[in-house]
């Protein structure tokens, strides 16, 4: 028996690529409600559909999908810090309410949050990090550009302060 095909080109096929180059994007939110697999907490996967390239070469992704995970961790939780400081950047980024709830029990006490975000179009940033034990790049959605937070703008020369040597810090006197 022969199998007739289209030839292909594969290119490295030990290599996973991944689900988007780094870059500026427009995108379309789609959520859905989970668990995580080890410890069974509420999670919401952010499936983001790129929607616009904004960086240029990128064009190629556009349709493409990428996710983010929002995991809600216990009080009491050594994690719960970086959980919530992930929930704040992206709920100021994206001009939504967090949560407004005190315990997850069941799905109805994330709906609200959830029909926020479902349909969202919003700028996003997607980054490509190693995973360390796969060697796989990933791509990382960010709600406002990578390598720093917002930045002023300045449109005028005069506007610049002037540059000059620093204020000396004051001496100290002995006295509280």
């Amino acid at each position: 028996m022969t199998v007739e095909f289209t030839p292909i080109e594969t290119g490295d096929m030990s290599s996973i690529p991944p689900d988007a180059p780094a870059g500026e994007w427009q995108a379309v939110a789609k959520v859905k409600l989970t668990k995580t697999s080890k410890e069974n907490l509420p999670m919401i996967v952010i499936d983001w559909k790129l929607t616009e390239a904004l960086t240029e070469g990128n064009d190629d992704h556009v349709g493409a999908r990428v996710s983010d995970f929002l995991v809600f961790r216990a009080a009491t939780d050594p994690y719960v810090k970086m959980s919530r400081q992930q929930l704040k950047a992206m709920c100021d980024a994206l001009k939504i309410d967090p949560p407004n709830v005190t315990a997850i029990r069941t799905a109805d006490d994330l709906a609200e949050f959830m029909s926020q975000i479902e349909g969202l179009k919003s700028k996003i940033w997607t980054i490509l990090q190693e995973d360390k034990r796969t060697g796989e790049m990933r791509t990382s959605v960010r709600y406002t550009a990578p390598g720093g937070g917002l930045r002023a703008v300045v449109d005028d020369e005069e506007d610049e302060k002037p540059k000059g040597k620093k204020a000396a810090p004051a001496k100290k006197t002995g006295r509280r």
